[in-house]
């Protein structure tokens, strides 16, 4: 045999009624850990902000897949909210919230797999929370995501998860704007 490429395998050695068991090859190795390389994109609201009322919960931006990279996997890095003026609110990072009308998708731009939307029409109570977390008058920037989360490019038949980045107004009405940052796996 001039290269080991065979599985690790047993053989029964007998030549009467008691067997004896034999490995024939063996060799494993592993160098590091887990380490996939990926590239880092950005989403965000730009100048336009939000206002939101208190009492009102509504979207800042949303994420998904590209229907033609329904296969690509996704790291959420970070998910950031940030009022002007520094009113109390309720940051809420939601995967499949539902919309009064249908969502609007932009591409992303620099070769993502990933499309954004910056509709408010959300449907409140619906979706499931991921994150959530209160910016107050004194901390006027929130980031959601302590470490990176593993998301699941889509189901079965392609339908990809969103991810929507909600606020709830707590005293006043204030202007809020919302970005993520992601690392793509090809």
């Amino acid at each position: 045999m001039q290269k080991a490429t065979l599985p690790i395998s047993y053989r029964l050695l007998t030549t009467s009624g008691a067997a004896t068991s034999r490995m024939v090859c063996a060799t494993v190795e592993c160098f590091g850990g887990y380490e996939p390389s990926g590239t880092v994109h950005i989403a965000n609201r730009g100048s336009v902000g939000n206002s939101i009322g208190t009492g009102s919960t509504e979207a800042l931006i949303s994420i998904r897949l590209k229907q033609e990279y329904n296969k690509r996997s996704f790291e959420l890095l970070k998910a950031s909210v940030m009022s002007t003026t520094g009113a109390n609110g309720l940051a809420i990072l939601v995967v499949n919230p539902s919309f009064g009308s249908p969502q609007t998708w932009n591409d992303v731009g620099d070769g993502s797999g990933l499309e954004v939307a910056l509709d408010t029409d959300y449907t409140p109570g619906t979706g499931r929370i991921i994150s959530s977390g209160y910016l107050s008058n004194n901390q006027d920037q929130r980031d959601l995501i302590g470490n990176s989360i593993f998301l699941p490019s889509s189901d079965i038949v392609g339908e990809s998860d969103i991810i929507t980045l909600l606020v709830t107004g707590v005293n006043g009405t204030e202007t809020y704007f919302g970005s993520f940052d992601w690392k793509e796996f090809k």
